[in-house]
């Protein structure tokens, strides 16, 4: 039974992570680069500002402010178990996976599948990947924070899933800016489209927690940041080998995707698929 959790980043998904840990029954300290995101956690009997415990979980950004976070947290935990729950790609979860080895700190790679609402209510799915002598200690962890936990393999299966899913959920969400782009363009009401597509066979519950109509203006409101989709690009087109035949959902960054939209209003229909890639560059696949 893990007895502390110490949790680095209490952000969008951090903080109520950091909440349901603490509802399990768990002692748990919790850090943010800006204190004050941390500080409503004290109402729920979480220690802000703290870092060291038996259990390290980092929720930031990208892999460069892991590294940052982990390399001052690690020192200070001694003997912990890192569970890695940011999504940060191949390459960094390499590092990261050679930090712990350096701190003598066992290392789970589990990025979590959810956005804000799965977070609030528990419900993430675990995608976690590393030794198996570690397991019964992170499973009252990640028992707190999501409803089903993954066991892939050795450490960085885990990451290699989540970008799997990821485009999975990018090529989705690319298919249905297009769709709303030409319900515009024909003069049929977005917001009336998505309605249809709830509960029909052709839609998938994946749709309504990504896109929502908002109630203030007639646009469509993404549920997740605009920055998203370009790292999905291109974490999943750097690692791939080249082989013959056309990938269309496997493209690099478009020109749409390295823009950034005008409002987090508008970012679902400006994220278009990348049909072609770059000059030069391998076909994914």
């Amino acid at each position: 039974m893990a007895k502390s959790v110490a949790v680095l980043g209490t952000g969008i998904m951090g903080l109520p992570m950091a909440r349901n840990l603490a509802k399990a029954g768990l002692e748990v300290r919790a850090w943010n680069r800006t204190r004050e995101k941390a500080e409503p956690l004290a109402d729920d009997g979480v220690t802000v500002a703290g870092s060291a415990a038996g259990v390290v979980v980092t929720m930031l950004a990208d892999g460069d402010a892991v590294k940052q976070v982990a390399e001052e947290a690690l020192g200070e935990a001694g003997d912990a178990l890192w569970l890695q729950t940011s999504t940060v790609g191949l390459a960094a979860t390499r590092e990261l996976a050679e930090l712990a080895e350096r701190s003598g700190t066992a290392f789970v790679d589990s990025p979590v599948l959810g956005t804000k609402a799965p977070a609030e209510q528990g419900e993430l799915v675990v995608l976690a990947s590393g030794p198996e002598d570690v397991r019964d200690a992170a499973a009252p962890v990640f028992d707190a924070i999501g409803k089903k936990t993954l066991w892939l393999g050795e450490a960085g299966a885990g990451t290699r899933m989540k970008l799997v899913l990821n485009m999975w959920l990018l090529s989705l969400t690319a298919a249905l800016g297009e769709s709303i782009a030409l319900a515009e363009a024909l003069g049929a009401d977005p917001a009336t489209f998505l309605e249809i597509l709830d509960g029909a066979p052709m839609g998938t519950p994946t749709r309504s927690s990504r896109a929502r109509p908002s109630s203030r203006t007639s646009s469509i409101r993404s549920a997740f940041r605009w920055s998203w989709p370009r790292r999905t690009c291109s974490w999943c087109w750097t690692p791939r080998p080249r082989r013959p035949g056309p990938s269309p959902s496997w493209g690099a960054p478009c020109r749409r995707c390295s823009r950034r939209p005008s409002s987090r209003a508008t970012a679902t229909r400006t994220w278009l698929p990348c049909i072609e890639p770059p000059p030069g560059s391998a076909i994914p696949g």
